[in-house]
């Protein structure tokens, strides 16, 4: 976002930069109602551009779509009321102070949808985009070392008694051995997820 706040400060200095060409003008002594005309075009451009990026923040997955498109309406529409201003003036400095400020609308109209697309590609919240993906396998990963752990915890008798049967072979090990692995299996099976290891 400090990016992007760059590039909103960027953008209200050349507004500021074309109202004072417009000054220019005026000492011109262009009509009045002209000037009064293209500052308040240029004022309401501001305001604007600043609730849209003020709306940033609020967006989601279901929201953003909708955001995009009355942002690029708006945009146009600024667009092609730069144009119609520009068409008004005659003084050359007024003219190139909207002329640039007209690219660097379009420059920053270009940022703000490539941002809201990508961060909504990236996810908006910690549940969504790929932040939710790797939120998701998070907790699988965590399923998954939770049952191999109580594996390895419920696999521990079964060790023991193997070691016993192997130290002393005779049927009593034999039978502690068999009956702690069956009791294993059986506890494994009920506690099993619905996945499969691989």
């Amino acid at each position: 976002m400090t990016l992007l706040g760059a590039a909103v400060i960027g953008f209200v200095v050349v507004t500021v930069v074309a109202l004072q060409g417009l000054k220019a003008q005026n000492s011109a002594s262009e009509r009045f109602e002209i000037i009064t005309k293209v500052q308040n075009d240029l004022s309401n451009l501001v305001i604007t551009m600043m609730e849209h990026y003020e709306q940033l923040g609020s967006l989601n997955d279901d929201s953003y779509q909708a955001y995009l498109e009355t942002f690029s309406a708006s945009s146009s529409d600024y667009v092609n009321l730069i144009d119609s201003d520009i068409q008004l003036l005659v003084n050359q400095q007024a003219i190139d102070a909207l002329g640039s400020l007209k690219v660097n609308l379009g420059s920053y109209s270009e940022a703000i949808s490539e941002l809201v697309t990508k961060t909504q590609y990236i996810g908006f919240t910690g549940t969504s985009g790929l932040k939710g993906q790797i939120w998701t396998l998070g907790e699988e990963v965590i399923e998954k070392v939770s049952f191999l752990s109580l594996v390895k915890q419920e696999f521990l008798p079964v060790r023991e008694a193997e070691k016993n049967f192997i130290f002393e072979p005779n049927e009593a090990n034999k039978q502690a051995f068999m009956e702690r692995y069956d009791k294993f299996y059986k506890r494994i099976d009920l506690l099993q997820p619905d996945w499969t290891l691989h």
